[in-house]
């Protein structure tokens, strides 16, 4: 089973996406901020992370660089990133980190989001 952990400083929307990721037959940890979720990957093996961008502690950004930090043969995570802010810059910086994708939290479809998931899992 694969693992994806949702990393977002919003309970209501990290809440939500875990409820449906659930029964799409995923292992969901969440994390609150960038901080812990570093932790939990050192923790655990996750295979992805839909990571807020906008943070309080540690930026999404931040979270990215960090990870393209990791010794090899460290496994990294796959990482999509969401964010509330839909500016070139923000998007340019997490894409050219290593984020395989994007969305816009105010403008996307849960279903969306599983089908890039998949893409990329499977």
């Amino acid at each position: 089973m694969k693992t994806i952990l949702i990393v977002d400083d919003e309970k209501p929307l990290r809440e939500a996406l875990y409820e449906s990721l659930s029964l799409e037959n995923f292992n969901i940890l969440q994390a609150k901020n960038g901080a812990e979720c570093l932790q939990t990957i050192e923790d655990h093996d996750v295979d992805l992370i839909l990571l807020d961008i906008q943070m309080p502690v540690m930026s999404g950004i931040e979270v990215i660089d960090e990870i393209n930090k990791f010794p090899e043969p460290k496994k990294k995570p796959h990482v999509i990133a969401l964010t509330n802010k839909g500016d070139f810059e923000t998007i340019s910086k997490a894409l050219k980190g290593g984020a395989l994708h994007y969305f816009i939290k105010s403008d996307y479809a849960l279903d969306d989001i599983l089908e890039v998931i998949n893409k990329i899992l499977i």
